[in-house]
């Protein structure tokens, strides 16, 4: 949450030039962020058999000074100017995707998909903005990857085989259909990642770790085609 505070706080001050610099994210940027999310879920979900998606209950935030600010900004302050920014610039895929992340991170499920879709709107065969919408309506539908959500994370992986989050999501399919070694061939593919975090690096290492136990104790198939 912190590192989201702090790309959101350089998203509502940076001028509109150095916005239409960085408009595409740089594609490990998020990584440790959206991808250690969900992964602090699968404890849970390997005692109890559902993928849970769901972020921790916010608390009230407050962030470093912004330019020319005489107070610091809090999360619900800088969405809010993140709300007015893309009313002046809705095509602005980049603060879309961050709004959906913060309204996600607050809890705002309902507001968050509505944020990411008007980022698939717009950049339909984005498989950023595939991911992210996939993971919201994963946690809406209770943690179930079922329908569009797996359909969307599909898309994006045929777009490019490589990207950790869609990676993480489609093992975590696998395993809730009790094909623990497609799992295993995904999450894999998230430890060859170059550049990868090591505190991500660590927990997907952990969680095939238990994947493997599950799977020596009989509780998960070990089949499968990956």
């Amino acid at each position: 949450r912190e590192e989201l505070d702090r790309e959101m706080l350089a998203l509502v001050t940076e001028s509109p030039a150095t916005a239409a610099q960085a408009r595409q994210p740089h594609p490990l940027r998020a990584i440790a962020i959206a991808i250690s999310l969900p992964l602090l879920a699968v404890a849970t979900y390997l005692q109890v058999g559902t993928p849970r998606l769901l972020l921790d209950s916010p608390t009230p935030t407050v962030v470093e000074h912004a330019a020319g600010e005489a107070a610091p900004l809090s999360v619900e302050q800088m969405v809010a100017r993140l709300q007015q920014r893309l009313q002046a610039q809705p095509d602005d895929i980049r603060g879309w995707l961050m709004l959906g992340r913060s309204y996600s991170v607050m809890n705002r499920h309902e507001d968050a998909r509505a944020a990411l879709a008007q980022a698939l709107k717009r950049a339909p065969e984005n498989p950023d903005v595939m991911v992210g919408y996939a993971e919201v309506l994963t946690t809406l539908n209770n943690g179930s990857l079922d329908g569009e959500p797996i359909a969307l994370v599909n898309r994006a992986l045929a777009i490019n085989n490589r990207i950790p989050r869609a990676l993480w999501l489609a093992g975590v399919h696998a395993l809730n259909q009790g094909i623990a070694s497609q799992t295993l061939v995904f999450w894999q593919k998230i430890l060859d990642t170059t550049g990868l975090d090591p505190s991500v690096r660590t927990q997907v290492t952990q969680a095939m770790e238990s994947v493997r136990s599950r799977a020596a104790e009989g509780r998960v198939s070990t089949q499968g085609t990956g």
